[in-house]
């Protein structure tokens, strides 16, 4: 499956990656024998990721604090959310978001998932939840077979936007579900519970229509969590204006020609470095609604699925109302059967 690597390795229902990382981790497999037996796939994005591993470690090395303490250090103002049982939820698998939970709870069974879906839990932790990018590297410390101080660290913090750089997307829990798991076949293994669910609701429960539901043995908030936030959106806009507040509050590490961060080195000279087109645009725009650099995957979107979602309720709704004038009906013929008694 490793051949699939350059185009489809974001997959989760199909194993399009090889899984060395915790052999390299323990030092079972050398990097360079891996570069070596790797130049014949053709993949550069494979090859990066062994660049990446070298690039974690000259990181760590000139910032020792690296797990803890952000690189661009006026992000250490940034607000975050200090919820517990979103935290909790998120640890657990129990978000009612399935590909999170089914991510989440296949990291506590088997210590690994595939690249895009540790994008797909961190982008949903930080930019959704709010809670701190330091919570996420020490749950993937903890959880992960091939958890390495220096990697870990370096993604959580350009994951969190404190890192050296700042990754240029933020995915969308459902959008991402239906661009990896189209058919929902990985939710529906690390989900069982919900996995009767016909495939246009497979990725939103909270969707489908309550006939289906319990048709299908689902009570949301019983069998399967309800959404911790319903409103992603409102979530994600609150994010963004937590990093403006901070690049407010420290113009002085803000370059004022191209508006990227300016981070310190060790030695006191500060550089600047990748900053978020958005949070440029949001800086400037504090009150645009639209923000024209969103970073926001939006990946695969079906306007098929979305009409039958649409088509599944409208019927839904149909069949309730007629079925409530039914009974409203004979309420009224009861009554007036006992006024004439």
């Amino acid at each position: 499956g490793v051949r699939k690597y350059e185009k489809e390795s974001c997959r989760a229902d199909h194993l399009n990656t090889c899984r060395i990382s915790p052999y390299l981790h323990f030092g079972q497999i050398s990097p360079r024998a891996v570069l070596e037996e790797a130049r014949h796939m053709k993949s550069p994005k494979f090859l990066r990721k062994l660049a990446w591993r070298d690039l974690s470690y000259w990181l760590l090395t000139l910032w020792p604090d690296l797990p803890s303490q952000p690189t661009r250090v006026h992000y250490r103002d940034q607000a975050w959310s200090r919820d517990p049982g979103h935290l909790k939820a998120w640890q657990r698998g129990r978000t009612g978001f399935p590909l999170v939970d089914a991510a989440m709870r296949q990291l506590w069974l088997e210590g690994w998932i595939n690249n895009y879906l540790r994008h797909v839990v961190a982008s949903f932790l930080i930019s959704y939840l709010r809670l701190h990018w330091v919570e996420g590297y020490r749950w993937f410390q903890d959880t992960l077979l091939d958890a390495d101080v220096a990697i870990n660290a370096m993604m959580w913090q350009n994951g969190g936007m404190s890192g050296l750089d700042q990754w240029n997307f933020v995915m969308h829990p459902v959008d991402a579900a239906l661009t990896c798991d189209p058919d929902g076949a990985y939710v529906r293994k690390w989900c069982p519970e919900i996995a009767a669910l016909p495939n246009d609701f497979i990725h939103q429960p909270w969707k489908c229509p309550p006939s289906i539901l319990r048709r299908c043995g689902i009570k949301l908030g019983e069998t399967y969590p309800n959404r911790v936030i319903s409103d992603l959106e409102g979530a994600r806009e609150q994010s963004l204006t937590d990093v403006v507040n901070v690049r407010k509050k420290h113009p002085e590490f803000v370059d004022r020609r191209t508006g990227n961060d300016l981070v310190p080195l060790p030695d006191g000279l500060c550089v600047p470095v990748i900053t978020r087109k958005e949070f440029k645009y949001k800086l400037h725009h504090p009150e645009a609604k639209d923000n024209p650099h969103t970073a926001v995957l939006r990946g695969y979107r079906s306007r098929k699925r979305d009409e039958a979602i649409a088509f599944a309720n409208e019927r839904d709704f149909m069949a309730s109302a007629m079925n409530e004038s039914v009974k409203l009906t004979e309420r009224r013929l009861k009554a007036t059967q006992y006024e004439a008694l």
